[in-house]
């Protein structure tokens, strides 16, 4: 058990010193920011002033100018220095300078930094020299001679079709042509539609009289009628007669 209780610590600790020493290679990388304000006698700097950082040898470690974007004021600067795992850098002391009359000012070694890795280093520069003055460029030259004509270039693209133009003024009459040959004869039409009828003729004149007819046979007598109607009355009294008889008996 107690080997087994060291052998756990031994793993523990070996983990605890992984850990520290990645931590440790992590930090030794990255980016440090250097930056502050430049003044000549008491006179802020103008944008565009040179400032600059070197190490102990001389050598330039980074170099920028002032104002470098509208985010910052003309006087201030700005320097970005990237360094890597086991940079000399670390640790080292770099001396800040800005450029005045074609001379780094002030000495190396008048104002200095103490690097350090991963955090923001504020240094403002001062200077008793006159501040340099940003040339802001001179007046504009002469135009130049136009260049050679350039080779022809490629053919483009045909262009949309354009409208269409107003009509043009009408030409002169042409000449009368020559008559031409004689067609043939079309086939008969069909029969016309009967016409309406005609109006009523006059009335002729009447006939002469014609030949007397033969005689017609005789007539019945009028009394034979007569009789007959008497007959009918009587036998229908009698009927009549009879019915009231057979009714009263009834009774």
């Amino acid at each position: 058990m107690t080997k087994l209780r060291l052998a756990g610590v031994l793993t523990a600790i070996a983990l605890v010193v992984g850990l520290l020493a990645s931590v440790t290679t992590v930090s030794a990388q990255g980016v440090t920011v250097i930056t502050g304000n430049v003044t000549f006698n008491g006179v802020s700097a103008a944008a565009g002033t040179s400032v600059r950082a070197v190490d102990g040898t001389g050598a330039v470690v980074a170099e920028t100018t002032t104002g470098p974007t509208a985010e910052f004021a003309p006087e201030q600067y700005r320097m970005d220095v990237t360094f890597g795992p086991g940079s000399m850098l670390l640790g080292a002391t770099l001396s800040l300078q800005v450029l005045s009359g074609g001379t780094y000012v002030p000495a190396q070694g008048a104002v200095t930094i103490l690097f350090q890795g991963n955090v923001v280093i504020t240094q403002n520069i001062e200077t008793h020299t006159v501040p340099p003055s940003v040339s802001s460029g001179g007046a504009a030259g002469a135009a130049g001679a136009d260049g050679a004509a350039g080779p022809r270039g490629y053919r483009g693209a045909p262009g949309p079709a354009g409208h269409a133009g107003a009509d043009g003024a009408a030409g002169p009459a042409g000449h009368a042509g020559s008559a031409g040959h004689p067609g043939a004869a079309g086939s008969a039409g069909h029969a016309g539609a009967d016409g309406a009828a005609g109006p009523a003729g006059h009335a002729g004149s009447d006939g002469g009289t014609g030949p007397a007819g033969a005689v017609g046979p005789g007539g019945e007598d009028g009394g034979s009628g007569l009789a007959v109607v008497a007959l009918i009355i009587a036998i229908i009294a009698a009927v009549a007669a009879g019915a009231g008889v057979m009714k009263a008996q009834k009774k």
